[in-house]
């Protein structure tokens, strides 16, 4: 469940961004352009989004999204329940919609200096640091490896090593996803999110949503423990390798953790080798160097999980 104290910070830190009080409400501006509002009650949060890929989006999850009123339907933007969103997950939807009312520049020196995301604030950081819950102080390193980064986003990594990327990491995630099901047969959503990834790859399903659903299999982990909740992150993992390529790691090393927390007392690592091992032989060539060097960088910041 988010708040708008979770996403408020992002209000004042963005680059060119700034709060205001229209009528008692509080509003996100660039310039004289809103793109978050927030509800009289602040229940509610309508930020900038592509009218183009709405539909879709509110289709995915309608008890999240609904359409803005019929007066607003020619603007880029859409309305959500806070209820309903993870503070990580509004935050970043803070961000995309501030993208649409900035310079590419700009956004993409934010990308630079945040290559994790915005996260969720300095209080909620300090308060908890529970990066292994959230993916992100673990598995995503404080400067990303350019060769993780899109060349649009001024990286080096193409399009097609990007989808290579992304369906390896949903092969790593379905691998351990019987962990999962077992425990929870009648939720979907992990198994979505890896769908989601190689829909993506398929041009099926826009990156948005292929990070919605990746979000939604990390809400199926949180209230589980062992190796049905690392197997579910793994899930998650995948789905938002759409947004973030090197999420691909974090697919991969929380499904070494699922197989290790799953393994008969004393066998946890030597089933953690295993299955790291079967996971390198899945690696498509084209990127298999790039993945293993940045297993060798990465693997402090994922539990060790990758040690030879």
């Amino acid at each position: 469940m988010a708040t708008v104290e979770d996403v408020r910070w992002l209000g004042s830190s963005l680059e060119r961004s700034y709060e205001v009080f229209v009528r008692g409400r509080l509003k996100f501006r660039v310039g004289s352009i809103v793109y978050v509002a927030f509800s009289l009650d602040e229940t509610e949060m309508g930020f900038g989004f592509p009218k183009e890929e709405r539909a879709a989006l509110v289709a995915s999850t309608p008890e999240k999204f609904h359409l803005p009123r019929e007066s607003e339907m020619r603007f880029n933007w859409v309305e959500s329940s806070l209820a309903e969103l993870d503070p990580v997950e509004a935050c970043e939807f803070v961000v995309d919609a501030w993208r649409l009312c900035v310079p590419k520049k700009v956004s993409a020196a934010y990308d630079l200096t945040h290559p994790d995301g915005p996260g969720t604030g300095p209080s909620r950081d300090r308060a908890g640091e529970r990066a292994g819950e959230r993916g992100r102080a673990m598995i995503l390193a404080k400067e990303l490896d350019p060769r993780l980064i899109t060349v649009r986003r001024g990286g080096t990594l193409t399009d097609a090593d990007h989808h290579l990327l992304a369906l390896w990491a949903a092969t790593c995630a379905e691998h351990v996803l019987p962990l999962f099901e077992a425990e929870c047969p009648d939720d979907p959503r992990p198994r979505e999110a890896i769908e989601a990834a190689r829909a993506w790859t398929r041009g099926e399903l826009k990156m948005m949503e292929a990070r919605a659903l990746g979000g939604h299999a990390m809400g199926a982990a949180r209230p589980l423990s062992g190796a049905a909740r690392n197997a579910a992150y793994a899930a998650g993992q995948a789905g938002v390798v759409a947004h973030v390529a090197a999420h691909d790691l974090g697919a991969a090393a929380y499904a070494i953790k699922a197989v290790r927390d799953a393994a008969p007392p004393g066998e946890a690592v030597e089933a953690g080798r295993r299955e790291c091992h079967w996971q390198r032989a899945q690696l498509p060539e084209p990127v298999r160097d790039l993945v293993l060097d940045d297993q060798r960088i990465r693997n402090d910041i994922c539990w060790s999980v990758f040690d030879r």
